[in-house]
C-alpha cells in the first residue's frame, strides 16, 4: 500500500524522467490506499481476503433501529462472512488490513 497524498506531492515537486505527471498520478490513484475506506458500491475486495469492514445491522428490542460498527470480514460469491452479522447486516465500506507486526 502507498500513502497516495505524499506520493502525488513528491511527483509534482520532482522531475519525472520521460513520463507525464498526469500519467503517473493516474497510476498512483489506482493503487490500494492507506487508511481510506473504499465504498462497496465502488469496488469489492478479492474473494476470501480478510479486510476491515464498516457495516450496519438492525437491532430489535428496546433499540429497533439500524446500528453501524466495524469488524474483520471477507466475502464469498457476493455474501459477507466473519464479523459482518446481524439482522439485515449490510457492508457499507472496507479497507485492507495493515501488515502484521514484525520485530
Amino acid at each position: 500500500m502507498i500513502d497516495e497524498k505524499k506520493l502525488i506531492k513528491r511527483v509534482k515537486e520532482e522531475p519525472t524522467d520521460g513520463m507525464y505527471t498526469h500519467e503517473i498520478i493516474e497510476v498512483i490513484e489506482q493503487q490500494p490506499k492507506i487508511g481510506e475506506w473504499i465504498p462497496c458500491s465502488e469496488r469489492m475486495p478479492e474473494e476470501c481476503e480478510n479486510v476491515l469492514v464498516w457495516y450496519e445491522y438492525f437491532r430489535y428490542g428496546d433499540y429497533n433501529r439500524m446500528f453501524q460498527t466495524y469488524g474483520i470480514g471477507y466475502h464469498v460469491e457476493g455474501h459477507w462472512r466473519g464479523d459482518v452479522n446481524g439482522v439485515k447486516a449490510r457492508c457499507i465500506a472496507w479497507m485492507p488490513l495493515p501488515e502484521p507486526y514484525n520485530e
